[in-house]
């Protein structure tokens, strides 16, 4: 009998992940919009289980920000909060910018080659167009330059901090031709780690917060949106720019 309740347990929490996983994925491709509504039908029919395993990942999507539950009216994918935003972009360029400082004092020439053939992933995906495969080997880099300093858990941080940016990438990417930005300055960072030039290192790091603040801007200029969740003097100043 004991045994038989624990293989239940699994499987329900098996379930559990595979739906939050699932509706990450939806949200942080922009699949689920911001307000958009989905029902714990939906998803009882959609991964043929009980109620219980779905409400425990919704709850488990709400901690993260990425959804709000409201009695009688379903689960609410959540906006993207710009306090939210900025703490992010202050949170990944302070980490990797230290990182890539320590780094740029220690690498070695196979992890050179390494971010080289990462970058030749990124140029291919780039000329193909496929915007989840940019955004992955665009990580990879990252986690790469933080693995070289044997401190993965840096990565392990700026990625749990992230999603808010992942969402902002998702909705921004039609307004958002400056990818080839992103790939130029990584060029520029492998070379300026072959250089073993620390400043130059630290200032491109600081250059890719840049252009997230210049997405997170398009998006907000037009006012109190379902894109953005605006502070009261932003909404204030775009109404007064329309």
């Amino acid at each position: 009998m004991k045994s038989e309740n624990t293989s239940l347990l699994k499987a329900k929490i098996r379930i559990k992940e595979a739906i939050i996983e699932d509706i990450r994925e939806l949200i942080l491709t922009g699949q689920l919009a911001p307000d958009d509504v989905i029902h714990e039908s939906e998803l009882t029919n959609r991964f043929g289980t009980s109620r219980s395993p779905v409400r425990e990942a919704l709850m488990h999507l709400e901690q993260e920000g990425l959804v709000n539950i409201v009695p009688k009216k379903g689960t609410v994918i959540s906006r993207i909060d710009v306090n939210q935003l900025r703490q992010a972009l202050f949170i990944r360029t302070a980490l990797e910018s230290s990182n890539i400082q320590i780094l740029c004092k220690n690498i070695e020439p196979s992890q050179i080659q390494k971010l080289r053939e990462n970058i030749e992933f990124q140029k291919v995906a780039l000329e193909i167009g496929n915007y989840s495969e940019i955004y992955d080997y665009f990580d990879q880099f990252h986690l790469l330059l933080c693995d070289f300093n044997s401190m993965p858990r840096i990565w392990e941080i700026v990625r749990t901090e992230k999603i808010s940016l992942d969402r902002l990438h998702a909705l921004a990417k039609t307004h958002m031709p400056r990818l080839g930005i992103l790939y130029e300055q990584h060029i520029q960072i492998v070379e300026a780690l072959n250089q073993r030039d620390v400043e130059l290192c630290t200032e491109l790091i600081q250059s890719h917060a840049d252009i997230d603040y210049e997405a997170m801007n398009l998006l907000a200029k037009a006012g109190p949106s379902k894109l953005i969740k605006l502070e009261p003097q932003e909404i204030g100043m775009n109404n007064e720019n329309n």
